[in-house]
């Protein structure tokens, strides 16, 4: 295994929708996700703009070529009336059709702006992905060039568009180069294979030693999964009964992994089961189950002197 890299990650960018983290270049319309202001594909530098301003700037100039043609129906109508009955009529309607398409398009701005959002990207779905691809062509560079940083940060930024078990091996390879501390913007969620990875469960390993609330149900679930062959690994059970003791971070996680929970109970520290005894002492006596039967004799017996466990159950 190579040294071990102390790094600090450039910050990660907050968005609502993945989407917006794209950019277009001006001049030749290639995408990108990585933070490199020169474009790939035809060179030109300073022409990138994110992609929502570029859809914003549709959102502005297509309801005007509407609002143009409408006009411009209505104009029609007046030229090619025949008298002043005729005339007035097209005026009027033609009045209450602008003030109607004004009030409607006002009132439907939000979906129409989305719906033109989602129809944008499903037209440049081709030239996306081959943006997507030339990014991950750059982290594989800095791969090959054992540079783990840098190819982790656009790993990290194309894996919220496209995240299948080829990136999250390659990520996974990345983040074991690295000493894994708390102040660490780290993932675990977006990792998780389908698959039984013993890099990843060492990754998760460290990740979860320095920040619990990592944890949700993906990652239980995997370990639940793969649970003999975690165990088969040098320090497997120990692993093993760290995660039974997060999935106390959350109630709906005791509710989903009682049995994981029951497996690992006796090798939970003091601090994990009195919460855990915390969670359950208030169940409901129609929803007592064996967690909570098992907890229960525990405390009365392995902490019945204990004060902090006094009239819990």
């Amino acid at each position: 295994m190579p040294t071990k890299l102390a790094v600090q990650f450039r910050s990660s960018r907050n968005t609502s929708c993945a989407f917006e983290r794209l950019k277009t270049c001006k001049k030749c319309g290639a995408y990108s996700v990585l933070f490199d202001d020169r474009c790939k594909e035809c060179g030109a530098t300073g022409k990138f703009i994110p992609v929502a301003r570029y859809i914003a700037s549709l959102n502005r100039v297509l309801p005007m070529a509407e609002a143009f043609g409408a006009v411009a129906l209505v104009a029609l109508a007046v030229v090619l009336a025949n008298d002043w009955m005729q005339i007035a009529a097209a005026g009027i309607g033609g009045a209450a059709f602008l003030a109607l398409l004004f009030l409607l398009r006002k009132r439907y701005k939000p979906y129409a702006d989305l719906y033109r959002f989602h129809e944008v990207l499903v037209d440049h779905t081709p030239a996306i992905l081959k943006g997507l691809r030339a990014d991950l062509q750059e982290a594989d560079g800095d791969m090959s060039a054992n540079h783990p940083k840098e190819a982790y940060e656009k790993l990290r930024e194309i894996g919220h568009l496209l995240n299948n078990e080829s990136i999250k091996q390659r990520k996974i390879a990345c983040l074991r180069r690295f000493y894994i501390r708390k102040d660490m913007e780290l993932e675990l969620d977006p990792l998780v294979p389908k698959k039984f990875d013993p890099e990843f469960v060492l990754y998760m390993r460290d990740a979860v030693k320095v920040n619990r609330q990592l944890v949700r149900h993906s990652a239980l679930d995997y370990v639940v999964a793969f649970r003999p062959q975690i165990e088969a690994m040098e320090g497997g059970r120990e692993f093993l009964v760290s995660m039974a003791g997060s999935a106390l971070r959350m109630k709906k996680y005791v509710q989903m992994y009682p049995r994981f929970i029951i497996d690992y109970l006796d090798e939970l520290p003091k601090e994990r089961f009195h919460r855990l005894c915390k969670l359950l002492a208030d169940t409901p006596v129609q929803q007592r189950n064996e967690l909570y039967a098992k907890c229960k004799e525990t405390a009365q017996t392995r902490y019945a002197s204990d004060p902090d466990f006094q009239g819990m159950f």
